[in-house]
């Protein structure tokens, strides 16, 4: 693996772009462009690569349905909320589309208990749009195919986030009516890069060098770290397209634990690496 992530650095290298962008608070702070994205260079924890997303989803009550959605990326920050990015900025629309979340258990809320719903699998995917993209077409179909019809720019594989494997759970709280009329659910999961399709800008996000207990064998990150942390809110009684609308946040894990020694030296490799590449290509100009 750690192969395929120098030379996937290797070809990704010609796209990547250095800048420097005033933020929203006056200060200027090092941006990575990537198919005319700019988003934080830094790989510190602590919150970079925040993205505000705007997100319509599917209504899902029953074990065995599918969970799917799609939204626009509002804003793209660092952990001092400095924007690097907005929604059509530079003429790029940064889109999202997650699918085949697959339900395995569902316990809907009460007037005084909260309800969850968990599920295993799923997939969450950016694309690069040269014009804003129409998502609410009145067929879902079509917003999907809209949704993702330009460049893939990352690319995330869900960890799992719990000791039974599950990759998303969504928390309905109390009082909700039921599973289809609620206000303030939440949900949380794990991602990493997906390595074998990681989009454009994928293999600036993998950066595993953050602990997170509960990361199992077999994840991208093994053992123990994921790429992002996704934080999501939703609200029934959306109009357009579909019956849910969130809004929710990808962040890089912040890590309050030491880091294993193993884990620093794979972040340290990963960083010299993509450094020594920056270099020889100023070299080369």
């Amino acid at each position: 693996m750690r192969t395929k992530w120098l030379a996937g650095c290797a070809v990704f290298a010609g796209v990547l772009g250095t800048a420097v962008l005033a933020s929203s608070s006056a200060s200027a702070i090092p941006v990575d462009t990537v198919d005319g994205i700019n988003f934080p260079s830094t790989t510190a924890p602590g919150g970079n690569y925040i993205q505000g997303q705007l997100d319509q989803e599917e209504l899902v009550t029953h074990t065995g349905q599918s969970f799917a959605g799609l939204g626009k990326v509002t804003d793209i920050a660092d952990a001092g909320a400095n924007i690097t990015y907005t929604y059509g900025q530079g003429g790029k629309y940064l889109t999202d589309v997650f699918k085949n979340f697959i339900v395995d258990t569902v316990v809907p809320p009460t007037a005084t208990t909260g309800g969850t719903i968990t599920f295993f699998g799923g997939q969450l995917k950016y694309y690069v749009e040269n014009s804003d993209p129409n998502i609410a077409t009145g067929s879902r179909t079509t917003d999907f195919a809209n949704a993702s019809s330009g460049a893939l720019w990352l690319s995330l594989k869900p960890d799992a986030v719990d000791a039974l494997g599950h990759t998303l759970i969504i928390t309905i709280p109390a009082g909700a009516n039921s599973l289809s009329q609620f206000s303030g659910a939440s949900a949380e999961a794990l991602l990493s890069v997906d390595l074998a399709n990681p989009g454009d800008a994928g293999l600036l996000f993998h950066n595993c060098g953050f602990n997170n207990p509960f990361t199992l064998p077999g994840s991208s990150c093994f053992p123990g770290h994921s790429d992002v942390d996704f934080i999501g809110a939703a609200n029934s009684g959306a109009s357009g397209d579909f019956p849910i609308s969130g809004h929710d946040t990808l962040k890089a894990l912040n890590s309050t634990a030491v880091p294993e020694p193993g884990s620093l030296l794979l972040l340290g490799t990963g960083l010299l690496s993509l450094a020594g590449l920056r270099r020889r290509r100023r070299a080369g100009k």
